[in-house]
């Protein structure tokens, strides 16, 4: 079996996906009217006859939803990428050996609240005064609880995107 992955919006991705549902939900009840001959009761769907219904039309449910959805996709206006052809912009975090990680620990006992690396303007939040580690730079330092780099390199990395040129990249 190939698998294709396409490039869909959040938002188209679940409108389709509502209506692959859709779907599949009227196959299902077309399939249980036409077994039972009208919108069965609780004992009905218990009997053993009717236990076999509704296990057919669950499967004429995922049937018709997938259909639905494949369909959808194929109409999809975007171009399939590729699978593994195309890199992600986003760098890989690698996690620090644990060696560095206690030296940082250590070095982090001493640290002052007015460190550069520290977010100082995240102090007065509900979560502003996490211990973090900056995987960046490998230290440990203050800030919101979802932050993953320290003031320093921040502001490095933005000094650095303001002045590269339009042909450079990082």
């Amino acid at each position: 079996m190939t698998t294709t992955t396409y490039m869909v919006d959040k938002m188209e991705l679940a409108r389709m996906r509502g209506e692959a549902i859709a779907a599949g939900q009227q196959a299902y009840d077309q399939a249980i009217k036409q077994f039972f001959g009208h919108v069965p009761n609780r004992q009905e769907r218990r009997s053993p006859e009717g236990k076999k219904a509704v296990k057919a039309a669950e499967q004429i449910r995922e049937q018709a939803a997938r259909a639905c959805f494949e369909a959808a996709l194929k109409k999809c206006p975007l171009a399939p990428v590729p699978t593994g052809a195309t890199k992600s912009t986003v760098p890989e975090l690698k996690r620090p050996t644990p060696e560095v990680f206690e030296a940082a620990r250590q070095e982090f006992q001493n640290v002052q609240l007015d460190d550069s690396r520290n977010w100082t303007e995240d102090y007065p939040h509900e979560n502003g005064n996490y211990q973090n580690f900056c995987y960046s730079c490998n230290r440990f330092f203050l800030g919101h609880k979802r932050r993953i780099i320290c003031h320093d390199c921040s502001t490095a990395a933005a000094a650095k995107a303001t002045t590269l040129t339009a042909g450079e990249t990082a």
